[in-house]
């Protein structure tokens, strides 16, 4: 997908991991979201982390 084509240009852009997250989500693809989130969460500035971790917490909801 052109979301996975830039991650690999630009492995540092915690944004770019929090799109493709949104797309594995909305695909029900949840176990792949949890991943490229949990890094989106990594390479956040402290600004962001909160509401990146807050959608994780929804992910870990769905599952259950």
């Amino acid at each position: 997908s052109t979301t996975q084509a830039y991650i690999t240009k630009a492995p540092e852009d915690w944004n770019g991991y929090k799109n493709l997250a949104l797309l594995y989500r909305d695909s029900n693809q949840l176990d792949a979201a949890k991943l490229v989130l949990q890094k989106a969460i990594d390479l956040a500035p402290a600004d962001q982390k909160q509401s990146l971790q807050g959608l994780l917490d929804q992910l870990n909801s769905a599952k259950k």
